[in-house]
């Protein structure tokens, strides 16, 4: 049996929760451990209360989910969008880019009063199975996009596997929640946990504030099935070079010539001092730095004295 809490969101609104645990650790961070109250799926209602709340104040809202495979990311993204809005519809629920660019073109603007908060979810779950380079058309088309998603007062939700996977300028000025998946020791899925940024007048870099861990259940019932079905079809239609074959060869090319000039600026530019680095690069480029250490590794393409 669980004890009862009550959360308060930023517009004021109360929202009950069972207390699975008051305080739990979360991780050892340098010499500090870090603990944080455990909290039932009710939490799920609590963040979509706020998420409205920053609506209703005439801001945007961004929620990053992260997490290993199969530890039900994107099971809690739409969780969360269907507490936000119960008529969250599935076309706004987008694996391709070109469908999430057409979203925030198209989704009306923000009417709080009228119970109105437009979401567009990008859900990479798969394509990275297929395209390494899909971040970096990604990170490209947020920065065109966030002007009309900030005066839309947008609710944006972005599912990938690890907070890096977005570059700095993403990471850092778009985000206000972060959520991470994970499973137990045992392997049992189900767990979450929240952090909000805090902003450090000196470092441009924000502290990650843990602030709760909670449980989410499985989905069930005909929005998921449809979800699941639109998956198995994209993912099937990548599988089978369907998607994006016409412009195979344009992109081999430009990653070439990419390639090409990281392998030159690493080689050549690099100072004593070490200031330019793989992972310099990886933030310059919207790279992985795995990536950029494996082009800068590769020593099939010649470059140019």
């Amino acid at each position: 049996m669980t004890n009862d809490a009550v959360l308060r969101a930023m517009d004021g609104s109360k929202y009950r929760v069972g207390v699975v645990n008051s305080r739990v650790k979360i991780g050892r961070y340098g010499n500090k451990d870090y603990f944080v109250p455990f909290y039932d799926s009710r939490a799920i209602e609590y963040i979509a209360g706020e998420a409205r709340a920053m609506v209703k104040k005439g801001f945007d809202v961004c929620i990053l989910y992260t997490g290993k495979r199969r530890t039900g990311k994107s099971t809690l993204q739409t969780q969360i969008a269907k507490a936000i809005d119960p008529e969250f519809p599935l076309e706004c629920l987008s694996f391709k880019l070109a469908d999430y660019d057409r979203n925030i073109s198209e989704l009306p603007y923000a009417d709080p009063k009228n119970g109105v908060f437009p979401q567009v979810s990008l859900d990479e779950a798969g394509f990275d199975l297929f395209a390494q380079e899909w971040y970096s058309s990604f990170h490209k088309l947020m920065v065109k996009k966030m002007e009309v998603i900030a005066m839309k007062n947008l609710v944006l939700h972005m599912v990938l596997p690890h907070r890096k996977k977005l570059n700095k300028s993403i990471r850092e000025e778009m985000v206000h929640y972060w959520i991470h998946t994970k499973t137990t020791q045992s392997g049992k899925r189900g767990i979450a946990q929240l952090r909000t940024p805090s902003d450090n007048i000196w470092d441009e870099k924000l502290f990650w504030d843990a602030r709760m861990q909670f449980r989410f259940s499985k989905s069930e019932g005909p929005f998921w099935d449809a979800y699941l079905e639109k998956k198995r079809a994209f993912i099937d239609e990548v599988a089978a070079g369907q998607y994006g074959e016409s412009k195979i060869n344009r992109i081999k090319k430009v990653e070439e010539q990419r390639d090409t000039i990281i392998r030159e600026y690493y080689q050549y530019a690099k100072d004593p001092g070490g200031k330019v680095t793989q992972d310099h690069l990886a933030e310059l480029l919207g790279l992985t730095s795995q990536r950029v250490q494996q082009i800068v590794n590769n020593p099939t393409v010649k470059s140019p004295r």
